[in-house]
């Protein structure tokens, strides 16, 4: 548990080295401005043509105080051309929020063993 509760640490902080090198897409170079946030396909959308794959609707609708972490991130930031080291943040932000939902998985599965 202490190693898991290391790991969920590390991920929110976005210093886990799991977060390096995510296998999530963003294959527009130029396409970049957010002009509509929306998650379909297993896609979230910034525009008519640009998107990051690898998006689970479990992922997409993932919470932290009562906002999904995804939306309200790329929200924050319409109308703005995302720059690379963005784009490279939000994989990482996607990459963490995946890496957590195993790990919260795994907690509640050591948990029913438990009872």
């Amino acid at each position: 548990m202490v190693k898991m509760g290391e790991t969920l640490s590390e991920l929110h902080l976005l210093s886990s080295k799991k977060l390096e090198n995510p296998n999530i897409k963003f294959p527009i170079e130029k396409k970049r401005k957010i002009e509509k946030v929306e998650h379909n396909d297993e896609k979230i959308w910034i525009n008519d043509e640009q998107y990051f794959t690898a998006v689970s609707e479990e992922i997409w609708n993932y919470k932290i105080g009562g906002f999904r972490i995804c939306e309200k991130w790329l929200k924050e930031r319409r109308g703005r051309i995302l720059s690379f080291e963005e784009s490279e943040l939000f994989k990482q932000i996607i990459l963490s929020i995946t890496l957590t939902i195993k790990i919260q998985n795994d907690i509640d599965k050591l948990y029913e063993s438990i009872d």
